[in-house]
């Protein structure tokens, strides 16, 4: 991952990862940032400035970045939260589908549901060694050492397989 945007937080900076259901066009990722820029300038918890910055990955998902050193409360989750619902409600930008599993297929990006999974592994049109990405990972060196993407094998989605006896 080379994200200047991110470059000035540590490996420990706590992230937030949302995929949206679609690759973004440019009106769609202009509207994203115009809104995020507007959210990280005016972030606080109980008073206190987050330290906070964002990006988009592939056009397809949003990172949000806290510096560990910023005290970050529930609200001050649920206050991007939000903004993600707003986006979602104003926009029909949807990044807050938990069931979405990501994968590559043919170098683009893929979405199927947790429950559509192992189907598409019956089907053969994923395997143990389909790049998925886990946007479960919780800090920025996770993201930087590529913990992002990796095999079904090596990732906690393999847990939504189950392999023909």
């Amino acid at each position: 991952m080379s994200d200047t945007i991110l470059s000035e937080f540590n490996p420990d900076a706590r992230i937030w990862i949302y995929g949206f259901t679609h690759s973004l066009n440019r009106r769609q990722s202009d509207t994203v940032h115009e809104i995020f820029k507007r959210f990280i300038a005016g972030w606080f918890s109980h008073g206190n400035k987050v330290a906070g910055a964002y990006t988009l990955l592939n056009d397809r998902f949003l990172v949000l970045c806290i510096s560990q050193q910023s005290v970050i409360s529930g609200c001050s989750i649920g206050a991007s939260v939000n903004v993600l619902k707003d986006l979602h409600r104003d926009h029909a930008l949807d990044a807050l589908n938990v069931d979405l599993i990501y994968f590559k297929s043919d170098d683009a990006i893929q979405i199927a549901s947790r429950y559509e999974l192992q189907n598409l592994y019956d089907q053969g049109v994923i395997d143990d060694n389909t790049i998925v990405f886990d946007t479960a990972i919780e800090t920025l060196g996770d993201l930087r050492n590529g913990f992002f993407e990796k095999r079904i094998k090596h990732s906690w989605h393999r847990t939504l397989i189950r392999k023909a006896s």
